[in-house]
């Protein structure tokens, strides 16, 4: 379960061609601050590859998955998780170490 932090809608002339439509559709119920999970977030994060959409989504722990341009996903947690290397992902699926741009850590500072 992660939790839409962000949405950006792109307009309808914006979308790629075949992209929009029952989307553009489904996306006006979708709501910033409400968790998402199963084939909710599974489509979420289909319409945020086809670029209908992008989003940020997050949880507890700087769990968190953000898209990028040209198809990039970026996944993170401060969890204890095996190497990237070690998990294994689904062919055709290129695969490295890079903290998201879009991913931002609130630090506490002593302030007297």
């Amino acid at each position: 379960m992660l939790t839409l932090k962000y949405l950006e809608e792109r307009s309808p002339a914006d979308c790629p061609p075949g992209k929009g439509g029952e989307n553009k559709l489904w996306l006006e119920n979708v709501e910033v601050g409400k968790p998402y999970y199963g084939s909710e977030l599974a489509r979420l994060i289909r319409l945020n590859l086809r670029e209908v959409c992008w989003t940020k989504l997050e949880r507890a722990q700087n769990t968190y998955l953000h898209f990028g341009y040209d198809y990039y996903m970026y996944i993170g947690t401060d969890s204890t998780v095996a190497r990237v290397e070690d998990i294994h992902f689904p062919n055709l699926l290129f695969v490295e170490w890079f903290e998201s741009p879009y991913h931002r850590v609130e630090v506490e500072t002593d302030e007297d």
